[in-house]
């Protein structure tokens, strides 16, 4: 990646009753949101070994991989927040490296604000 772009690993969780299709649904759904929304790249993860513990492949199935243009900040959090609003039992959890950010719900300003700056750190380092 070039120092213009951050790459964001984003899972989808918290729908305790949901099976893989509706992961695939609802990620598909998230993909297309972030996309509108102006992010550079938004690519499903695939393959690979699960995660110990896990049931198949249901990790890389509700995950998307983010390129971020650094003017799409903006569009990517009003994305998620738009997304988490239509499907308030899930959650979103954005992951750089080994640091971690997990979001359920309607976000607060300052909610907001910490994924921004979580986000624009990540793509100074």
């Amino acid at each position: 990646m070039t120092s213009q772009r951050s790459g964001i690993l984003l899972t989808v969780g918290g729908e305790a009753d949901a099976d893989e299709q509706r992961l695939s649904e609802l990620t598909d759904r998230l993909r297309d949101d972030l996309i509108d929304a102006g992010a550079e790249s938004v690519e499903r993860l695939h393959g690979g070994e699960a995660p110990a513990g896990s049931k198949g492949d249901a990790v890389t199935l509700a995950s998307l991989l983010i390129a971020l243009a650094p003017t799409a900040l903006t569009g990517l959090i009003a994305a998620l927040q738009s997304w988490l609003t239509r499907h308030e039992r899930t959650s979103l959890t954005l992951q750089r490296g080994e640091q971690k950010i997990t979001v359920t719900g309607t976000l607060s300003k300052e909610q907001q604000q910490i994924i921004a700056e979580w986000l624009k750190a990540g793509r100074d380092s």
